[in-house]
């Protein structure tokens, strides 16, 4: 890279963009890169002209850090158009909608934009007008968190990524240390025979229709997410937690629903590799953090029968129709119930969240910068 390269990044200065969604996506990038390769900044002021400048949370539905052109190339990453794409689900009002107006305006001092899915890339094209040759696809990756991790040496039989050298031979990849070391939450680890849900509670992730499912089914399930610390629907009074309000309604007085609320990395790894199957039987997304987060634990996935899922999961995941409780019932009992299926789709799933490595992000984030300067 001739030209300094620049990364916005608002968690210097805002410990809640730490959370899951932008601070995952910041902490892959800093895995990644060097400090000499990027840097991160919140200050804008101080990026020169003269340089790369990447937005990695371009969301026109939030305050923007910056209205105008700063640097000589700017890139806009935008994850998804969910809000936009659904407003019946997601009003914002006429104040924002204003708002809004004039953010899309300052999409022109972009030159690129770079998104998670072509599924994501097609919404850019339908709903934004941003020309096909204005965006990239680059997948996000698992956080070199979720690798395997090795206890003794490898047999023909461990699971392993592996990863060409400059020797041209390939040699396994592994977290140095076991995640079950450091998980000391009780409750946490008196958790069996359960089902794994990661996210937030927002209209297109579907919640009511799964908790339905899950009643069908009859298994235990765990609930990941800050939205499941305070199970109180009558305090949902936003528009946009309407589904929210439903689902905890749905699942008053359950035993088999566990809520955890927000977890740290290490306990989270810890669940994926603990439970027996991940869902995500969501009406639309972006990405599919979970089903690749699972995939590394050898977690096998049940997802929504959706475009975006068939492009991320492919084989490797047991889809069910998503407005269909029986059908997420039925694929769910499938894997719970049948050692071989679950076996099978473990593998599936481990073989495909490698596609999704640190090594193919760092190289995709390369030869686009590359492309621009």
């Amino acid at each position: 890279m001739e030209q300094k390269v620049y990364v916005f990044d608002p968690t210097v200065k805002d410990s809640q963009s730490q959370m899951r969604g932008i601070g995952r996506y910041l902490q892959t990038l800093k895995e990644n890169f060097s400090q000499e390769e990027l840097v991160f900044t919140a200050d804008v002021k101080s990026i020169p002209r003269q340089s790369v400048l990447i937005n990695p949370f371009l969301n026109l539905l939030q305050p923007l850090p910056f209205f105008s052109r700063l640097a000589q190339t700017q890139i806009g990453v935008i994850h998804d158009l969910i809000p936009l794409k659904y407003p019946r689900h997601f009003p914002i009002g006429l104040l924002a909608s204003i708002k809004l107006f004039f953010r899309r305006l300052t999409l022109r001092h972009y030159d690129l934009f770079v998104t998670d899915s072509q599924a994501s890339k097609n919404d850019l094209i339908k709903i934004l007008r941003i020309p096909e040759k204005k965006i990239q696809v680059i997948y996000p990756a698992f956080s070199q968190r979720f690798l395997p991790h090795l206890t003794y040496p490898p047999d023909e039989n461990s699971r392993l990524m592996f990863q060409k050298t400059a020797d041209s031979q390939e040699h396994p990849q592994y977290s140095p240390f076991a995640s079950e070391q450091f998980v000391d939450n009780p409750q946490i680890k008196s958790l069996t025979n359960f089902v794994l849900y990661v996210g937030d509670g927002s209209w297109n992730k579907n919640l009511p229709t799964l908790a339905r499912a899950l009643k069908i089914a009859n298994v235990p399930v765990v609930l990941v997410g800050k939205v499941f610390e305070n199970a109180e629907p009558h305090k949902l009074t936003h528009p946009w937690q309407k589904d929210l309000q439903l689902f905890f309604k749905e699942i008053q007085g359950d035993a088999k629903f566990t809520l955890l609320g927000y977890v740290t990395d290490v306990e989270l790894k810890y669940l994926y590799k603990t439970a027996r199957i991940n869902l995500l039987v969501s009406r639309d997304e972006g990405f599919g953090y979970s089903f690749v987060e699972a995939g590394m634990c050898s977690t096998p996935s049940v997802l929504a029968d959706i475009p975006v899922f068939r492009e991320i999961g492919q084989e490797g995941a047991l889809y069910a129709k998503p407005e269909d409780p029986l059908d997420i019932a039925k694929k769910i009992v499938e894997l719970y119930f049948n050692p071989q299926n679950r076996e099978l789709y473990s593998v599936r799933a481990f073989e495909r969240a490698q596609d999704f490595s640190p090594k193919a992000f760092r190289e995709s984030w390369l030869k686009t910068i590359k492309t621009l300067v």
